[in-house]
C-alpha cells in the first residue's frame, strides 16, 4: 500500500513538473531546475526555447528540449 502511494506521488510530481515547464516556455531564458525528490533522487529539468522540437525522457532525471 505504501509503495503504491509513493509510486503515485512520484508519477504525479513528474507530470506536475512537466506541465509547469511547458507553461513557462515563453520565457526566453534557459531554465534549469533541480528538485529534490528524496528517495527518488533529483529531477533535472532543462529546456532551451530556441530548439524546434520537444523531447521528454522520464526516469530519475527529466530532460525537456522544447520550443
Amino acid at each position: 500500500m505504501l509503495l503504491a502511494i509513493l509510486a503515485f506521488l512520484h508519477e504525479f510530481l513528474h507530470n506536475f513538473l512537466i506541465q509547469r515547464v511547458f507553461k513557462m516556455l515563453k520565457n526566453p531564458w534557459a531554465l534549469v531546475v533541480k528538485v529534490g525528490l528524496g528517495m527518488f533522487g533529483d529531477c533535472q529539468i532543462l529546456f532551451w526555447r530556441e530548439l524546434s522540437h520537444a523531447t521528454v525522457i522520464l526516469s530519475s532525471d527529466i530532460f525537456l528540449d522544447a520550443v
